[in-house]
């Protein structure tokens, strides 16, 4: 009997080898490729799964909100049963048994997987980032928590009191906080009106981390700012900060090229004594960047600082106009050289070429044909310079409030009396842009009322 199992055991054995050395190789590239396959259903999966509930969860607090209007207690009744046969408030409870957060890690999960494979998915970064860098996911609000006020029957820049009988007691025991500090009775990282507001809409607070600061039962999102006076400027969070970076970087490289223009303008004040009107331009541009050029670049800009801006970019873009004007005739057509290949460039760039050329080799003088002020202007590359109107409307439009404030569907405005709602819709109405401090954009709300609000 030994022998008879062990001679299968030696069958099995070789019939293993057999199929092992005759079955076909699996390339690299064509496994790699079935694992991108395996990821990527994988993700879309996971995002379906979310999609569905965050449906299905619509459609629930839908329900509890048509109930709640209606005076209708949910269970299993014939008042429900007639409601669910609305589509829209059809929804299936054995998908909302999951929690949504385990459905948002599972989609991080396998987005950063297939991310391995299509960097596209992760927005081409190499890696996830940190834990402690992610923004969490969304908390929703409780569905069983009362709505004292639909977030749909607001009505859009109107003061609601505190005090309003609909729920005036409802938030007798919440502390309103402070604009300027925290009374310490508030949830750590939550700011001033955010707990009442939450408690009188149905929503659900999200604290600190966060680009918003409450989620309505419709899973909106919303911002609150609380204003101590009509004085008082809105300042956005991160985001805001970061929608800033690119027109303050542009802005710095524009006080770069005024600031080479005037070190090579003041070189030029013999050539202009003749003309008192450029000295005096060349003054008034070197006054302003010696005064003003570290505060503008440290992001300190008030309404007067882009006035006087303006001012100096329309008397630099006059200047370079001029000296373009009356330059000598135009030269021979301007050409670099290439991988033996002669490149026809603008005078701008051909003397900026010449430049790094002329310091690598001091002893070729490449500018020799150009006029000092050729020179000088050609420090001027931005466009800018030629169209001032042009680059102050494209400047304020890329600080736009709907830029600064793109991660919510709307903002909430507190004070010591009440709130106002304003949606997204309505922004350019509600905040006015009124100066940059710290790198940061500011708005004042042109609808702010002070304690007579009601």
């Amino acid at each position: 009997m030994a022998s008879v199992l062990k001679n299968r055991a030696l069958l099995k054995e070789a019939i293993k080898m057999v199929l092992l050395e005759t079955a076909p190789d699996v390339l690299a590239g064509e496994a790699l490729e079935a694992e991108e396959l395996a990821a990527k259903a994988a993700f879309e999966k996971a995002k379906s799964d979310l999609d569905r509930w965050d449906a299905e969860n619509a459609r629930k607090t839908a329900l509890i909100n048509r109930a709640n209007e209606l005076n209708v207690k949910l269970g299993d009744n014939k008042a429900t049963k007639e409601l669910k046969k609305e589509p829209r408030f059809a929804y299936d409870p054995k998908v909302l048994q999951a929690k949504r957060e385990t459905l948002v890690n599972k989609l991080e999960k396998t987005q950063n997987e297939y991310g391995a494979y299509d960097p596209s998915v992760v927005s081409f970064k190499r890696s996830a980032a940190p834990a402690s860098q992610k923004s969490p996911a969304v908390n929703p609000p409780d569905p069983k928590a009362k709505v004292y006020l639909p977030i749909s029957s607001i009505k859009p820049l109107r003061w609601y009191s505190w005090k309003d009988p609909r729920w005036s007691k409802a938030i007798s025991g919440i502390s309103l906080g402070s604009v300027d500090e925290k009374t310490g009775s508030e949830q750590s990282g939550v700011g001033p009106g955010e707990e009442r507001l939450s408690k009188i809409l149905g929503g659900k607070v999200q604290g600190g981390g966060v680009s918003f600061d409450v989620v309505t039962p419709d899973n909106q999102k919303w911002e609150v700012k609380a204003l101590s006076s009509a004085s008082s400027l809105i300042r956005p969070g991160t985001e805001g900060k970061g929608a800033f970076e690119k027109p303050r970087a542009q802005l710095e490289r524009i006080l770069k090229q005024i600031k080479n223009f005037t070190i090579i303008a003041k070189k030029l004040q013999v050539e202009l004594a003749d003309s008192n009107s450029d000295v005096a331009a060349i003054e008034y541009i070197t006054s302003f960047i010696d005064q003003e050029f570290e505060t503008i670049a440290r992001g300190e800009i008030s309404l007067d600082r882009f006035r006087a801006l303006r001012a100096v970019l329309k008397t630099v873009s006059e200047l370079k106009k001029k000296w373009e004007r009356d330059a000598s005739p135009n030269k021979t057509e301007l050409t670099i050289g290439l991988a033996d290949k002669d490149i026809p460039v603008d005078q701008p760039t051909f003397i900026d070429v010449a430049k790094r050329v002329q310091r690598s080799v001091p002893d070729i003088d490449v500018l020799s044909n150009f006029q000092e002020r050729e020179i000088a202007v050609a420090a001027l590359k931005d466009p800018a310079f030629s169209n001032t109107t042009s680059f102050f409307n494209e400047w304020f439009e890329s600080i736009d409030v709907n830029k600064v404030f793109s991660q919510v569907d709307g903002l909430f405005v507190v004070n010591s009396t009440g709130f106002n709602m304003v949606p997204k819709s309505l922004f350019k109405k509600a905040f006015k842009f009124v100066l940059v401090s710290q790198l940061t954009p500011k708005f004042r709300f042109v609808y702010y009322t002070g304690p007579e609000a009601s």
